[in-house]
């Protein structure tokens, strides 16, 4: 009988039931990741040893609240590559941690904590070669925000430069 009482449940609350509706649910906390909510225009310039003087790249970001808002999924459509990242925050251990994913088979984990004055945060990344990176998500104001990246090799050599600059479209 017990199980069967357990399994009602979870259908109920999978079904979208009200069944856990006594339980309060109260809107996460996620910290500065609130800043990537909207759309917005991108413009990049990857830094390489092969392209010294930087590609350019635009694109177009769409920033939405997830699984009951407890992350942010940032997409991002552009020519060369579409990608997604689900980002979330730990208001206990101040922790920020994004996951991204891209369409030339990128996937990566970042952890980041924000800086003092609350205006950035500033994340590391180790990949499965033995590579790590480093970025900055920097809050210009409510309609801009600068992002920054550097890569290195296995060796600590820097092999790619990022830098992206996010616009606000107005229409929102």
């Amino acid at each position: 009988m017990l199980r069967f009482s357990l399994l009602l449940l979870c259908l109920g609350y999978f079904a979208g039931g009200d069944v856990c509706s006594a339980q309060s649910v109260s809107q996460p906390d996620l910290g500065l990741l609130t800043n990537r909510l909207g759309t917005w225009d991108e413009v990049m310039t990857v830094v390489t040893a092969t392209h010294p003087n930087g590609v350019k790249l635009s694109s177009l970001q769409s920033g939405s609240l997830q699984l009951r808002g407890r992350f942010i999924e940032v997409t991002n459509q552009g020519r060369a590559f579409d990608s997604r990242m689900l980002a979330t925050f730990d208001p206990r251990s101040g922790r920020y941690d994004h996951w991204f994913f891209s369409s030339n088979r990128q996937a990566d984990h970042w952890i980041g904590t924000a800086s003092e004055d609350g205006k950035e945060i500033r994340w590391t990344m180790k990949d499965a070669n033995g590579g790590t990176a480093e970025s900055k998500w920097i809050f210009l104001d409510a309609n801009s925000i600068e992002l920054t990246a550097n890569l290195f090799d296995a060796d600590g050599k820097l092999v790619t430069k990022v830098r992206r600059s996010l616009t606000r479209k107005n229409d929102e």
